[in-house]
């Protein structure tokens, strides 16, 4: 192919020279195509990443100085950059930096760019979107993105129709952006679902309304592009678990969505220990065009510590109870790649 490419260009000149160059240039992007994007992406609940200052409009209290977690700036400059930290080690796993990251449970704007702009991550340039949403709390959304990869188009918040009248239900931050490797465009959505808290039967209904808002903008985004089909990544702590009714909600929609923590064993492998049982509640769900990818659960051994009550391991929190332990977070991240 060399040879006789260079016997054309001696014949034709300059024009076949800079033909022959383009033609290259396609024929090397053509396997990145084949084989998906060109980085992974990764989602992370990274558990009560807070300021230090007192929000008025917010039940933070307990994460200032003077709160019940006495959180200092050594403790926030400690859980930002071990969170950097973490994001960094995806390379050593996985063989790059993830080019998007969903991050559940941040408290503002300002702590995603004190993540990206004053830890080691500057170095790769990540920019990020975030939206105030409705938590109590003002524990929200975010999506980290890396500009030579990804370029968003359209950022919003997806409002979540209220259950109980006592209780907003957290927004659903979207993003519509292009892979740049391959030209694909990507709708995007990065969730943080109600709890459990006061009991499965009592909370199941606002998990369900959360499913419910998704099925509604992936069947619009159906109804407009049917072909190709869009590309859909839902990902986040949807706070249930694969076979749950909030989960199987999502299969209403008309555009086939792939949940797929299906084949994970259940109880021994997940995103969070709860009496001494792992359980996945953190996930990707992907339309059809994107069912090839994979997802799995990032378990460096930084992020653990011994779980002495049951003679195993379990993540290592920022907390346990009022007692500061150092850590990141009860939960685990997880990671989309082909």
């Amino acid at each position: 192919m060399v040879s006789i490419s260079f016997h054309l260009r001696t014949i034709c000149g300059k024009s076949f020279f800079s033909f022959l160059i383009l033609s290259l240039h396609i024929l090397a992007a053509s396997p990145l195509n084949a084989q998906g994007w060109g980085a992974p992406v990764m989602c992370w609940n990274v558990e009560n990443y807070f300021d230090t200052f007192d929000d008025p409009d917010t039940a933070d209290d307990e994460f200032t100085p003077r709160g019940d977690r006495f959180w200092s700036k050594k403790r926030f400059q400690a859980k930002k950059n071990a969170i950097a930290k973490t994001i960094l080690s995806v390379r050593d796993e996985y063989g790059d930096y993830p080019f998007l990251v969903g991050l559940v449970e941040v408290e503002n704007s300002y702590v995603v760019k004190e993540l990206v702009t004053d830890t080691p991550l500057a170095k790769l340039g990540y920019k990020y979107i975030h939206r105030n949403s409705c938590d109590p709390r003002g524990i929200e959304c975010a999506l980290l993105y890396r500009q030579e990869f990804f370029s968003p188009l359209e950022i919003k918040n997806i409002e979540v129709e209220r259950v109980y009248y006592d209780k907003p239900l957290r927004h659903i931050l979207y993003t519509k952006g292009v892979e740049l490797t391959t030209g694909d465009t990507l709708h995007i959505f990065v969730n943080h679902w109600s709890s459990k808290l006061g009991g499965e039967k009592r909370s199941a209904p606002n998990r369900v309304a959360s499913a419910l808002a998704l099925v509604k903008v992936v069947d619009s985004l159906y109804s407009a592009t049917p072909d190709p089909l869009p590309n859909v990544i839902i990902m986040g702590d949807l706070n249930d678990t694969f076979g749950s009714e909030p989960l199987n909600t999502l299969k209403l929609s008309d555009l086939p969505l792939h949940i797929l923590s299906e084949g994970f064993d259940h109880g021994k492998e997940g995103t969070i220990k709860y009496q001494g049982e792992w359980e996945l509640i953190d996930h990707f769900v992907v339309s059809e065009p994107l069912s090839e990818y994979e997802m799995t659960i990032y378990i460096p051994d930084f992020l653990l510590e011994r779980d002495k009550e049951y003679l195993s391991s379990k993540p290592l929190r920022t907390y346990s109870g009022p007692k500061y332990l150092g850590g990141v977070s009860d939960h685990l991240p997880i990671i989309l790649q082909k």
